[in-house]
């Protein structure tokens, strides 16, 4: 009669202490914690537009001004790569531009226009430019444009979609100005428009246009923060302090 083989024994379990067990780097144990402090930095506060709209690529700018924008600049830095080649002292200009160009690209989010994930992934499909050789120039053009390092980053979306309607304003119009970038050292952002003064009433006018709509929905915003909740009285309503507001009796 054949006999049944004994099972395989199982292979020992060996359960080490905390002390002996490998510990993961710092970083990683607080993303296994899902410590989202620590992999995700907390961004500063900043205003945001009334945009409802799900597929918008800059809140408070139209889709088609969006393209526009981008087409537009990404043209005159095309214009301008072969200066990175040109070690002639009359490129100097041009490759300075394009740094200029290259840090108001980070500073509004101008590979948002086409819908590229980032500017890196803009940088490199749109111009063939390595993104490491970009950041460095837009580095450059940052200092141009008086900003520090750190303050090379993307602007609130109310400064970007002003800048970007001033911009456009200008160029549907043909008009003669330049739209331009100012952060001062308190970290706030402004918005500075350079004109002729014979033709600044043009120029304030056609950017007044475009600008319209955000200053409703500031106004907007403004007054609903000031609105008493629903169901609470309002001052005006309330009856003088020490009258009877029961109707008197004649």
């Amino acid at each position: 009669m054949a006999t049944r083989k004994a099972p395989p024994k199982a292979a020992p379990v060996v359960r080490r202490g905390k002390e002996d067990r490998k510990r993961l780097p710092a970083d990683l144990e607080a993303f296994a914690r899902g410590d989202e402090g620590r992999y995700r930095p907390a961004r500063p506060d900043r205003p945001r537009l009334q945009d409802p709209r799900p597929s918008a690529t800059i809140p408070g700018v139209r889709n088609l001004d969006a393209r526009d924008f981008h087409d537009r600049r990404c043209e005159t830095m095309e214009a301008l790569l072969p200066s990175l080649s040109d070690e002639s002292a009359s490129a100097g200009e041009d490759r300075d531009h394009l740094a200029r160009l290259l840090a108001e690209a980070i500073l509004t989010g101008q590979h948002r226009g086409r819908s590229f994930v980032s500017f890196d992934a803009f940088v490199d499909v749109a111009l063939g430019l390595a993104p490491a050789r970009a950041r460095e120039l837009a580095r450059h053009g940052a200092v141009q444009l008086g900003l520090r390092e750190d303050q090379l980053r993307q602007l609130s979306e109310e400064t970007v979609a002003v800048f970007v309607r001033s911009e456009t304003a200008l160029a549907e119009k043909e008009l003669p100005g330049k739209v331009s970038i100012v952060i001062d050292e308190g970290g706030n952002e402004r918005i500075r428009v350079e004109v002729d003064s014979n033709r600044a009433a043009q120029v304030l006018y056609a950017v007044g246009g475009r600008l319209s709509q955000l200053a409703a929905d500031q106004d907007k915003g403004a007054a609903s923060k000031g609105a008493p909740s629903k169901g609470a009285p309002s001052r005006a309503d309330a009856p003088p302090r020490g009258a009877n507001p029961r109707s008197r009796r004649t």
